[in-house]
Parts: structure tokens; C-alpha cells; sequence
């Protein structure tokens, strides 16, 4: 199936993407060359899993670790990491994230399961000094990332594991609280879900939260 990106039923994330490509094009024809990864997560129950593997056995799967270090700074270690040049590779990978999601909540019975998916795009570009000259160390590597979190709904609490996911919306509300105080302490390390989410909410970055209510629940 072809995933056509220019479609006007397509949600949120396929237009985001399709306008950071058109945005990379222009920014290539300024002769910096660039690069982009795309990995695709799910947290369920603070259990992280890998939705771009399809070789692995969803039976017996095991929690990822989040790691951080001076150059990646916070990331899932094993986690997929694939190379995409257009939008269309980032379509197929979202689709297929979608599947193995599906997937493993019917192998596992979670069918109805509360859990938060994380689509990440990462795009690196060789940084220049003042006088145009090209930096190929990678300390002189400009890096931005780009996070699509979908969170999981807590209209109803089931079971334990729903109640885990309802923890890292809890405390997702508790860090937003925590730096629109100003706070000295943000407890980012509380859940899984704000842990991976860090340098997302502080710092430089830009969050947009967007809702979707309904009176009928």
C-alpha cells in the first residue's frame, strides 16, 4: 500500500513530517548536507519496547534500558535506529510500528492497553565556522530531535498496569507543574515516559500539547 503524505485525512504526525522535508530541501540547496533517523517506541507499564524490530520474538521480549551519555545524550539503548531520506521512508516506518504495536498487544491480550508511544526524528548536519569552513569533527555536529508522543487515555483504571500508565501521566503533569514554577527540583526520573521526554520539556525546546476531549466518556 502506498502511503500518499499529501492526503488531507492524514493526522498530526504525517503533516508534521511531510513539512520537515519540504523544509530540508530548502535547507540542502544551502549546501549543508544533512541526515536523518527515526526510531519508534511504546511504554507500556514503565516497560519500554522497540516497535521498528520486527525479527523479535514478542513473546519473550524484555524491557529497553534508557541510557545518557555527553553525545546522545538520553536514549533507549538497543533501540531501532533507521536512516530515512524522504517522507515516505518515515510513513512506512510509522506504519510498521503500527503493526508490531498490534501485534504484540494481541499476543500479550492488551488489546485495550493505555500505553504511550514515542516516534522520534533525529536530523544531524555538519556545522560550519564563521567563515564557512566545514567542521567534521563530532563535537562541531548540530543535532536536533524532534518527539511525537502519543499518550495513552485513562478514562478507566482496569488493572495495575493501567495504573502504571496513569503514574507517567501523573507525573508528566507533576514536571510541567515543576517548571512553569520554576522549581529547583523537576522529577523527570519519576517515570519512564518523562525520563525519555527530558530534554524535551526543558531547556531550549519547544512543547505543544494537544488534547482530544470528548463528553462522551
Amino acid at each position: 500500500m502506498i502511503i500518499n503524505p499529501f492526503s488531507e485525512e492524514n493526522g498530526i504526525i504525517p503533516r508534521s513530517i511531510n513539512y520537515l522535508f519540504s523544509e530540508l530541501e530548502i535547507f540542502n540547496l544551502k549546501s549543508k548536507k544533512y541526515n536523518v533517523y527515526i526510531n519508534f517506541l511504546q511504554i507500556y507499564s514503565e516497560n519500554i519496547y522497540d516497535l521498528l524490530d520486527e525479527e523479535q520474538n514478542l513473546e519473550k521480549q524484555t524491557s529497553l534500558k534508557i541510557r545518557e551519555d555527553k553525545i546522545n545524550g538520553i536514549y533507549v539503548e538497543d533501540l531501532s535506529e533507521f536512516l530515512v531520506e524522504n517522507v515516505y521512508d518515515c510513513l512506512n516506518l510509522l506504519k510498521r510500528g503500527e503493526r508490531t504495536r498490534r501485534r504484540r498487544q494481541s499476543i500479550k491480550n492488551d488489546i485495550n492497553s493505555r500505553s504511550h508511544t514515542i516516534l522520534q526524528i533525529i536530523v544531524e548536519y555538519d556545522r560550519v565556522t564563521e567563515k564557512g569552513i566545514l567542521k567534521v569533527n563530532i563535537y562541531w555536529l548540530q543535532r536536533s530531535k524532534l518527539n511525537f508522543c502519543d499518550l495513552g487515555g485513562c478514562e478507566k483504571i482496569e488493572n495495575d498496569k493501567d495504573k502504571n500508565n496513569l503514574l507517567s501521566l501523573s507525573t508528566l503533569g507533576q514536571v510541567i507543574h515543576s517548571l512553569s514554577a520554576s522549581e529547583k527540583y523537576v522529577p523527570y526520573r519519576d517515570s519512564k515516559l518523562t525520563r525519555l521526554l527530558q530534554d524535551s520539556l526543558g531547556g531550549n525546546t519547544m512543547t505543544y500539547l494537544i488534547c482530544t476531549l470528548s463528553p462522551f466518556w
